[in-house]
């Protein structure tokens, strides 16, 4: 994505923009994601760990402690991997929008407006559309 194209058009800006973000965010979550990943098995194995130690009698204080902090770390991870792609999401919406709207005759105000309304996840431009137009 390093080559840039050169881009006469406002809304073909803005639709590169608004994909160049998307793939950041997403770029963003799967990083995170890695790290959750290594963590998640590492849990597993302590877990397993500790299953074996109390079975043995073993004094197991210091096992708890480091998986606490592991799932401290997995759920705060969760919330970032959450947040990056709700972001990426909400880009790629954009994006989608400024294709959809590109050849409509709608003075820009209006268009701006569309653009920028809730998205409600059935409809790319949700029920206020009419609300809009008229």
């Amino acid at each position: 994505m390093s080559e840039e194209l050169p881009i006469s058009d406002f809304v073909d800006h803005s639709v590169e923009a608004s994909l160049k973000k998307s793939f950041s965010e997403l770029h963003l979550a799967l990083r995170v994601a890695i790290y959750a990943v290594d963590a998640s098995q590492s849990l597993v194995k302590d877990v397993h760990s500790l299953t074996l130690a109390l079975s043995e009698g073993v004094e197991c204080s210091c096992l708890f402690a480091k998986m606490e902090t592991q799932a401290k770390f997995l759920a705060n991870v969760s919330c970032d991997i959450l947040k990056a792609s709700a972001s990426a999401m909400a880009s790629s919406v954009l994006a989608h929008r400024h294709v959809y709207l590109r050849d409509w005759k709608v003075d820009s105000a209006h268009k701006s407006g569309l653009l920028h309304m809730p998205f409600t996840g059935s409809h790319l431009l949700g029920a206020d559309l009419e609300h809009m137009l008229h």
